[in-house]
């Protein structure tokens, strides 16, 4: 859908960035014990909440 809105769906972030970015997403209210965790939309109205997802995998998804 952004791609056909012409709106970007990737970022280039240097290290520096990346390592912002984790560490803001630790101040999020849904983290848990050190833990990054989703909420992740299935249909409109409907969420999957508290889906773990683990740091290498985070980690991964913001170097592609």
């Amino acid at each position: 859908l952004f791609a056909e809105a012409g709106l970007p769906t990737r970022v280039k972030l240097t290290a520096a960035q990346t390592k912002r970015l984790l560490a803001a997403m630790k101040l999020d209210k849904k983290v848990s014990g050190g833990e990054i965790k989703f909420v992740l939309a299935q249909t409109i109205g409907r969420v999957i909440t508290a889906q773990r997802v683990p740091k290498a995998t985070i980690h991964q998804a913001l170097l592609d």
